[in-house]
C-alpha cells in the first residue's frame, strides 16, 4: 500500500509541475520558466534562485540565499539580518518539500558540480558583476560570485566576499554537519573537499529534473 501511495504521489506532483510549468510558458512568467543550457549532458537553469520556488531576473542578479536543506531565503543586500537560524539543518538530502528551485527544476549533485566544472571556465564581468562563467560556444552559464551568510564565530548569517566568491549548494552532503558545493573564486573552482557547514547560506543554481 505504501509504495502504491508513494507512486501516485510522485506521479501527481509530476503530473502538477508539468502542468505549472506549460502554465508557466504560456503566460511567459520568466520568475518560474527558464530555457535552460545543457552543458556536459546536464540541462542549468539560466539564472539563480529567488525568493522561494521563482528564478531571479537576470543571469547576473545574485538572487538569495538559502541553508541546507531549508526553504528559507536570505537577501543579499543587508550585512547582517535578524533571526538568523543557528541549528543545524536536518535530513541527509535535501528533500523536496524544501527544495527552492521553481518547479520542474531541482538542486544539483555533487557529479553534476563536477561535470561543469569539467567544462571550460572563466572568470568574468557581466553587467559589472564578478562571476564565473561555465560552458563554450553558445552553450554557457553565468553564476555570480555573490558571496555568502556564514553562521560561524557569532557573525550569526553576516554577509561576506560579495564579488570575490562564489557559493552553490548540492543537494548532496558529506557529513552530518557539511554538505557538498560549487566554490569558486578569481584562482580556482572546485567542490570544497569536505564541503562546507549546512548552517551557511549560499546560493542555488538549479539543474532540470
Amino acid at each position: 500500500m505504501s509504495k502504491t501511495i508513494t507512486a501516485l504521489t510522485i506521479f501527481t506532483l509530476t503530473l502538477s509541475c508539468f502542468l505549472f510549468e506549460e502554465s508557466a510558458i504560456a503566460q511567459k512568467d520568466s520568475t518560474i520558466y527558464d530555457e535552460g543550457i545543457v552543458i556536459n549532458g546536464v540541462k542549468w537553469a539560466t539564472r539563480n534562485v529567488d525568493v522561494f520556488q521563482t528564478f531571479a531576473p537576470k543571469p547576473e542578479s545574485f538572487g538569495m540565499l538559502y541553508q541546507w536543506n531549508r526553504k528559507k531565503a536570505w537577501n543579499t543586500i543587508d550585512k547582517v539580518v535578524e533571526n538568523w537560524i543557528v541549528s543545524l539543518p536536518t535530513g541527509t538530502e535535501w528533500e523536496k518539500s524544501d527544495d527552492p528551485c521553481p518547479c520542474g527544476w531541482r538542486l544539483p549533485t555533487l557529479h553534476e558540480f563536477e561535470l561543469l566544472i569539467n567544462s571550460n571556465n572563466t572568470w568574468t564581468k557581466v553587467n559589472n558583476i564578478w562571476g564565473r562563467r561555465f560552458g563554450s560556444g553558445d552553450s554557457t552559464i553565468f553564476l555570480p560570485a555573490v558571496g555568502y551568510r556564514t553562521r560561524g564565530n557569532g557573525l550569526n548569517g553576516r554577509f561576506n566576499d560579495t564579488g570575490r566568491l562564489g557559493y552553490y549548494w548540492s543537494s548532496t552532503q558529506y557529513s552530518n554537519t557539511n554538505a557538498h558545493l560549487l566554490l569558486f573564486f578569481y584562482g580556482n573552482v572546485d567542490t570544497g573537499g569536505v564541503g562546507s557547514d549546512k548552517r551557511d547560506g549560499y546560493s542555488v543554481r538549479c539543474v532540470s529534473e
